[in-house]
């Protein structure tokens, strides 16, 4: 029975896998545990293009001439709580189908954070924005338009 069950699964996903990814959410719910996050290739790409669009913008504003400045304080805030969002979401469940990029995502949650709390001081303090921009683009520089 536990062959014809194998057996009959298999097929499922043979049939599906000419499907979409939201057509296979029904097999992933029965094969995989409830805790388990599994980020289809849609949303990965759109979370890291959401990402790009956030540090280009942050990269926009901390390389202006004399660099942030108070006004700008409520706009960087604002792309720093859409990134958290998209990191959240990635960092979500207690294993993933991209357990580095699941991890990462706790971290760089974190760094958004400290960089949130680092422009809500009085004086703002815009260290962290840096950092955290920085530390996308170092690694992503390659295909990052606006790292280079």
């Amino acid at each position: 029975m536990h062959v014809l069950g194998s057996g009959l699964l298999a097929l499922v996903m043979l049939l599906t896998a000419g499907c979409g990814e939201r057509k296979l959410a029904p097999v992933r719910a029965l094969t995989y545990p409830p805790d388990f996050a599994y980020i289809t290739r849609s949303e990965l790409n759109g979370a890291m293009a959401e990402f790009a669009r956030d540090v280009d913008a942050l990269d926009a504003l901390l390389s202006r001439d004399g660099g942030a400045d108070l006004s700008d304080r409520a706009a960087i805030a604002g792309i720093l709580e859409h990134m958290r969002g998209h990191a959240r979401a990635l960092g979500r469940g207690t294993d993933s189908n991209h357990p580095h990029l699941q991890h990462g995502a706790e971290r760089f949650a974190r760094d958004v954070e400290r960089a949130l709390l680092g422009i809500r001081r009085d004086p703002p303090d815009y260290s962290g924005v840096g950092r955290l921009t920085g530390g996308c683009t170092a690694c992503h520089a390659p295909r990052h338009p606006g790292a280079a």
